[in-house]
């Protein structure tokens, strides 16, 4: 399931995300008390529940958690004015490309950015995994990437950009 909330801007966003994430679990899996630790890479799951997929995203105003049967990354971003220049150091050419041929270049950034980021969460490897190494192409029906096993999806939320990423496995559904 993917949860969305929105948060004051003077609150903690990393807490607000994992009291999102505890009421996800209790919710989902009946389990009031969790312990998190992360692996060596600094990919945090929950101990002795190899069963419970999750993973955390926050931005301006808002916190996204993502659980699952299967590896799972989530990646939230507010939509704002972007330095185009940052897709050289992340986008592949074909990317680049599909970018600058747009009118909305900061959106069309940013879907690629959630997307690649929650590729790297699903995995587990953050960013040492360099973002060009994934790609994708979008069209207005369909997410592809050159890897086969996993499945994005990508949508808007108010003034937000949410990618999802599930290795082998279905798309968790939404709950508000």
């Amino acid at each position: 399931m993917i949860y969305l909330r929105k948060t004051d801007y003077s609150e903690n966003i990393q807490k607000a995300a994992y009291m999102l994430l505890n009421e996800a679990i209790e919710k989902e899996f009946n389990l009031s008390y969790i312990q998190i630790e992360k692996d060596e890479y600094g990919k945090p799951h929950l101990v002795g529940r190899t069963d419970i997929h999750f993973s955390l995203s926050h931005t301006d105003g808002m916190v996204a958690v993502i659980l699952s049967n299967n590896e799972v990354g989530i990646d939230i971003e507010k939509i704002r004015p972007i330095n185009i220049r940052i897709a050289e150091k992340v986008c592949t050419q074909d990317e680049k490309d599909d970018i600058m041929r747009r009118e909305d270049k900061d959106i069309q950034f940013l879907k690629y950015w959630t997307l690649k980021e929650s590729y790297v969460k699903a995995i587990g490897q953050g960013l040492r995994f360099g973002l060009k190494n994934i790609s994708f192409q979008l069209s207005a029906d369909s997410i592809c990437s050159n890897d086969k096993n996993a499945m994005f999806d990508l949508f808007l939320r108010d003034e937000y950009i949410v990618a999802v990423c599930c290795l082998d496995g279905n798309i968790p559904k939404i709950k508000l």
